[in-house]
């Protein structure tokens, strides 16, 4: 019963966990900076958009 028991809590910290991030990371991705035009990639190193070359 024990062993149920730490499975139910981990599942709720982990819950939890998963629900914090979300929240606290819920903006909009233009607001992150995220949205690029079609032929641009993210570049997450230094959060800009930039247009792949020679590939």
């Amino acid at each position: 019963m024990s062993s149920a028991m730490s499975g139910v809590v981990a599942l709720m910290v982990v819950t939890v966990s998963i629900l914090h991030f979300v929240s606290a990371n819920g903006q909009e991705p233009s607001e992150l900076g995220w949205e690029c035009e079609n032929a641009e990639v993210y570049r997450w190193s230094d959060r800009t958009c930039y247009t792949p070359q020679g590939e």
